[in-house]
């Protein structure tokens, strides 16, 4: 958590990548499921997503 409004989370265990080789977390797979979600319980106006290899 940063202040009232902002919070982070890592998902770091059995990451959805977009494919085997390409060890590239698939975003889409994470925004379908947890967006919709957090729009319904906290009322999100924004989300980004980052990549860091």
């Amino acid at each position: 958590m940063f202040n009232n409004s902002d919070f982070s989370f890592n998902l770091n265990i059995n990451t959805k990548y977009i494919g085997e080789k390409v060890k590239i977390p698939d975003f889409n797979w994470y925004a379908e499921r947890i967006i919709p979600y957090l729009s319904q319980e906290y009322h999100i106006i924004e989300y980004k997503f980052e990549f860091t290899f």
